[in-house]
């Protein structure tokens, strides 16, 4: 078993959540500093950093099936759905507005 140990550093500000992929090969972060990061499970490099949220990022969570596709949400009150399959630039599918 492994065990999983963010750095601290990870973000610019704390973690407030985190997801791992269902073939566990790669972990998501996402933060008060509004941003998601994608980390190899491997050895916990950083993979890319993904900007959208104007308020703390609070959920992050990979499809079951399909783990190129990663939801966050965040407290500026919307979803952005990313495909990780894409180039950092065109990674963001969609955003909605929650509530």
């Amino acid at each position: 078993d492994k065990v999983l140990a963010i750095r601290r550093d990870a973000h610019d500000m704390e973690i407030t959540c985190i997801s791992v992929d269902s073939k566990g090969t790669t972990v998501a972060t996402g933060s008060y500093d509004c941003s998601v990061r994608v980390w190899s499970a491997n050895n916990l490099e950083p993979i890319r950093t993904l900007q959208q949220h104007a308020n703390w990022t609070t959920g992050v969570v990979y499809h079951p099936l399909d783990t190129a596709l990663l939801c966050s949400v965040s407290l500026d009150g919307t979803m952005a759905v990313w495909d990780l399959a894409r180039k950092s630039k065109e990674a963001l599918v969609e955003t909605m507005e929650c509530g």
